[in-house]
């Protein structure tokens, strides 16, 4: 709901814009902003990242956080992401991919079944953002890291949901299946994640 937006910028000072597919998450992403202080900084608009509501070459920096996972059209949504971008500018992922046992337990946050959900390998998208020219200047595997810190979160939000703002607060009763599925997922390589940063 706007959280990473926040967070950028209250570490970088700089302007934000969020995209989501869902009228209803942007509107609550600019009223949390609106009360945390950060509405000057923020805006959030209803989009399909497909075809992006703003003009050519405007941002300094895209990140994607968890969105490839929803898309099937992985080379349209890099696409997108390349034209908006300025030249030079950065493009910089934290994105769950698929890993090499298969299929994923279900349900996850991004998907409560096997029919929306369009995880690809990591290699495949890497050729894709090669294909694209895009400039690779950082790729690593986090998945360790990620299984951690979702341990430490699941087991948080089961001991104490009433005082997690979190996105328990979205899935209420299924968030704890949905961390416990991610957890094994991830421990039992059906899933990976990646974060990069990728120049234009």
């Amino acid at each position: 709901m706007g959280g990473p937006a926040r967070v950028l910028v209250a570490e970088f000072l700089c302007r934000v814009v969020g995209i989501d597919l869902t009228g209803d998450f942007c509107q609550v992403a600019q009223l949390l902003s609106h009360y945390g202080g950060f509405s000057g900084a923020t805006d959030f608009l209803q989009g399909n990242a497909l075809h992006l509501p703003v003009k050519t070459g405007i941002f300094d920096t895209i990140w994607l956080q968890h969105v490839a996972l929803n898309i099937p059209d992985k080379k349209a949504l890099f696409s997108e992401c390349h034209r908006v971008l300025k030249p030079g500018g950065q493009l910089v992922i934290h994105e769950i991919f698929s890993g090499s046992r298969q299929p994923p337990h279900f349900p996850v946050p991004w998907a409560t079944d096997g029919s929306i959900n369009f995880l690809s390998a990591a290699d495949e998208t890497r050729q894709i953002l090669q294909t694209l020219q895009f400039r690779e200047i950082f790729w690593e595997d986090t998945t360790e890291e990620s299984l951690s810190w979702y341990r430490k979160r699941v087991d948080t939000v089961s001991r104490s949901p009433k005082k997690s703002l979190d996105l328990h607060l979205v899935f209420r009763e299924r968030f704890i299946e949905m961390g416990k599925n991610v957890v094994r997922n991830l421990a039992e390589n059906r899933i990976t994640v990646v974060e990069a940063v990728l120049e234009k």
